[in-house]
């Protein structure tokens, strides 16, 4: 049986609360106890829902959802925020299963995955199981880290696992690694350790340890492991040697034999087998030796630097080859003439190999190689020189033409031209004293040519030597330059006049004497260099036709200045005497008679044709110019004059002199060869009280000199000629004066001295 109750509202008699009925369901102010609310309708439906006052934010809570007997789970809205309160755990469960533990001591458990779209930071997290996302910080991770970790992980200090993959690709990989063994670490990396997996090779710049848990090495023995020993192999397994004869300092590279020979073979698979290299940090490849055995080419020293290749012994050099390739033997005892067992081929050989050998009789192979004792003279013109032929030679000379059995009369046929080498690039010097013997009359030098003919002729001698160019050098002849002019003519035992002071042809007597000396080209000089003769400076060198000659340097040109003075009569002790003046072209004494003076010698040397204007002093000592032969000025240093080197009557070889006085009133000419025991004078009057004075040598060797003061005209050729080379020398007795005005030499005219090519020039 039913029953039916209608009304619009109920409510509680207490007024606690009130049910209203509208159409879309009751309305329940107040408390209401059931023991299950159903609301029926969508969820997004304003009709089905229970609705909860907002509250306030403390106590009393009013507006809130309340579960449990003493408020164990309350949500409440207070009309600014929402809250959930629990005084127990609390679960989230879905799917039956429990997901989420919100624990009382604050705790958030996450039974199942976290998936996080978008940026997500957490702050002081602990993370159990497997997370993923794409930014997690935390300032600590407990538990295993799995899969892949990406993005910035800056801020993790800890992980225990990370995601991998299998690196199969042939390319080398880093190796992480960290600084320390225990604690936080950051990974690190370092391109001096790495794998390839391709290859399984683990490369590290160096490895450290025992190596005892290496595998796949094979332990080693070395036996007589010792600092500097170099180990080879034993023919024994994982046993090795170190070898005490074969060691290495570090520099050096030392193979000791102490049971028989040493050896070290470089051989290769090659032409070129067997190099070995010698340079410095710089420059490996300095010099090298190897040996070629590409075609049989043999061995092979090199140098690649612009230097020589030396050889020594002893500690000295012995040979060079320069690096212009010319091979210098400096010494390596080679034949020295001592013996007939040592005979050199030449005095030349002897003096290249010996520069100390002096002149004497040494043992030298003639054109049949043949040793015979010649005297070789050593000191002239660099030495080197072989008596050939002589007549009456002063001293115990042995020449070639009596060591092959000749005689002054018959000379021997083995000297002959086609017997050496048509004595082509020889020169050949002459000397020759006055036929009745008083001093040497003849000092010349001549170079042949290939044919043996006179090239070129230098004379350094009191005269010129009379023979044409194209003459033949033929000392197996009676008459050796044999030429069509009789006057050309230098026999073996006579002279043709005015050689040697002879008339017509006339024999040397009172031991009047010649000598004939040869020398092959000088293999010591290369072009350009510098030899002195007599005070002369020459350059060596050839003409078109390739023979040699010499020509004097520049140095030597004349100049009308004083170059050297030496000092006489007390003039060292009295130094407050200024003896030169005018840019030093006057030499003045003014010391009283026979005072203190100096005397000079004018710059350069005197070749050839020349002029020379000079002004003398007219006072009571005797002002002087004088040409004096470079010989006899030579003569003189040689012999230790010192206050009167410049003196023409000191080591007397040639001069010619022109004197002036007042006390006199002399205007005067002296001259005086070797051969001669006096001056040849001729005195003139008045003497030049002003003006100058000229004194010049002509093409045929003539000397003349001519006054050109106002009150006087004199003029003088001196009686003999004369061709070498001289220098103008001033006075010695105070008072005196010279002073030089101007100089011409005609050095390089070819066709000086009749016609012949001069050496000096």
């Amino acid at each position: 049986m039913t029953s039916e109750i209608r009304a619009n509202t109920l409510k509680n008699r207490v007024g606690l609360g009130t049910v209203s009925f509208t159409d879309t369901g009751p309305v329940v102010s107040g408390i209401v106890t059931a023991t299950s609310i159903e609301v029926v309708g969508a969820i997004n439906d304003d009709a089905a829902r229970i609705k909860i006052p907002d509250g306030m934010n403390g106590a009393p809570y009013t507006g809130n959802l309340e579960l449990g007997n003493s408020r164990d789970f309350v949500m409440l809205h207070d009309g600014h925020h929402n809250y959930v309160k629990s005084t127990q755990n609390m679960y989230v469960f879905c799917g039956g299963n429990n997901l989420v533990t919100l624990q009382t001591g604050g705790s958030v458990l996450l039974n199942k995955d976290l998936d996080v779209d978008g940026h997500t930071n957490l702050d002081n997290v602990s993370i159990a199981g497997v997370t993923t996302g794409t930014t997690i910080n935390a300032t600590t991770f407990v538990g295993n880290l799995t899969g892949n970790v990406t993005g910035n992980a800056n801020t993790a200090t800890t992980t225990e696992r990370v995601t991998l993959t299998n690196q199969g690709g042939d390319s080398t990989c880093n190796v992480l690694f960290a600084q320390s063994a225990t604690g936080n670490q950051l990974p690190h990396t370092n391109a001096n350790l790495t794998f390839n997996a391709t290859n399984g090779r683990l490369t590290a710049t160096s490895f450290a340890g025992d190596g005892s848990n290496l595998t796949g090495i094979t332990q080693t023995t070395i036996n007589s492991n010792t600092n500097n020993y170099l180990i080879t192999g034993t023919g024994t397994a994982n046993t090795l040697q170190g070898e005490s004869n074969l060691t290495f300092s570090g520099s050096t590279l030392k193979v000791n034999s102490t049971t028989g020979h040493s050896f070290l073979k470089l051989n290769s698979n090659d032409s070129y087998s067997g190099s070995i290299y010698f340079g410095d940090q710089s420059d490996e490849d300095a010099a090298q030796i190897w040996y070629d055995n590409y075609q049989g080419n043999g061995m092979y020293l090199r140098t690649s630097e612009n230097t020589p290749i030396s050889f020594f012994t002893n500690g000295t050099e012995r040979a060079v080859i320069t690096s212009g390739g010319e091979f210098q033997i400096q010494h390596f005892s080679p034949p020295d003439g001592s013996s007939a067992s040592r005979a050199a081929r030449s005095a030349l050989e002897i003096k290249r190999h010996y520069p100390q050998k002096t002149s004497g009789n040494y043992w030298i192979k003639d054109n049949n190689g043949t040793a015979r004792q010649i005297y070789c003279e050593m000191e002239t013109d660099g030495g080197g020189w072989m008596l050939w032929h002589d007549h009456n030679a002063p001293g115990s000379k042995v020449s070639m033409n009596i060591a092959l059995g000749g005689s002054d009369a018959s000379p021997s046929g083995n000297l002959a031209r086609s017997n050496y080498n048509n004595y082509a690039y020889y020169s050949v010097w002459i000397k020759a004293s006055q036929i009745n013997a008083t001093g040497e009359r003849l000092h010349s030098f001549v170079t042949l040519d290939g044919d043996g003919e006179i090239k070129y002729v230098a004379d350094y001698g009191a005269d010129f030597l009379y023979e044409d160019v194209g003459d033949q050098y033929q000392p197996n002849l009676n008459a050796y330059f044999n030429s069509p002019s009789s006057s050309e003519y230098v026999s073996n035992t006579q002279m043709y006049q005015p050689q040697c002071g002879a008339s017509g042809w006339q024999s040397f007597s009172n031991g009047g004497w010649q000598e004939v000396y040869i020398r092959e080209m000088d293999t010591r000089m290369n072009p350009g260099d510098h030899r002195g003769l007599h005070l002369v400076e020459r350059i060596y060198g050839f003409d078109s036709a390739g023979v040699p000659r010499w020509s004097v340097a520049e140095s030597n040109q004349p100049l009308p200045y004083w170059s050297d003075v030496c000092l006489r009569a007390g003039e060292s002790a009295n130094g407050a005497q200024d003896m030169l003046s005018f840019g030093n072209r006057r030499i003045q004494a003014n010391a009283g008679n026979n005072g203190p003076s100096i005397q000079g010698r004018s710059k350069g040397i005197l070749t050839g044709t020349f002029e020379y204007e000079f002004s003398l002093g007219y006072s009571w000592g005797w002002s002087i110019g004088a040409l004096v032969s470079t010989i006899q000025i030579e003569n003189s240093i040689k012999s230790g004059v010192t206050a009167e080197v410049y003196n023409h009557y000191s080591n007397i070889y040639f001069f010619a002199s022109l004197y002036n006085n007042s006390s006199n009133n002399q205007w005067y000419v002296t001259t005086r060869p070797a051969w001669q025991n006096s001056d040849s004078s001729q005195t003139y009057t008045p003497g030049a009280s002003s003006g100058s004075n000229v004194m010049w040598r002509e093409t045929d060797g003539t000397i003349k000199v001519k006054a050109k003061g106002a009150n006087v005209s004199h003029t003088h050729t001196f009686p003999h000629k004369f061709a070498g080379p001289l220098i103008l020398c001033s006075g010695n007795q105070s008072p005196h004066s010279t002073y030089l005005y101007d100089v011409w030499n005609d050095d390089k005219n070819d066709n000086a001295l009749g016609g012949r090519n001069r050496w000096y020039k």
